[in-house]
């Protein structure tokens, strides 16, 4: 997160805005480790379907990414 606050305060934007999206984004995508696919997939007895479960979270986890890479930029461009 260092150097996004660097680069927030060099390009003049809101340190905490990008922080947060920063945060927010990272959240989500770690839900496409796939150590994390794989833990999940064994605990529910799916072992061996792990790409049909990545299938389905870049579909949601895609979506979640790009609706909170667009409202960042929006309320960045705002001036929040």
């Amino acid at each position: 997160s260092d150097l996004q606050m660097r680069t927030a305060m060099e390009l003049g934007l809101s340190v905490t805005m990008v922080l947060g999206i920063q945060t927010a984004s990272s959240a989500i995508a770690s839900l496409l480790a796939p150590a994390k696919i794989m833990v999940g997939a064994s605990t529910v007895g799916m072992s061996g379907d792990e790409g049909t479960v990545l299938r389905h979270l870049l579909l949601y986890g895609g979506a979640l990414l790009l609706v909170i890479a667009t409202l960042g930029f929006i309320f960045l461009q705002l001036g929040y």
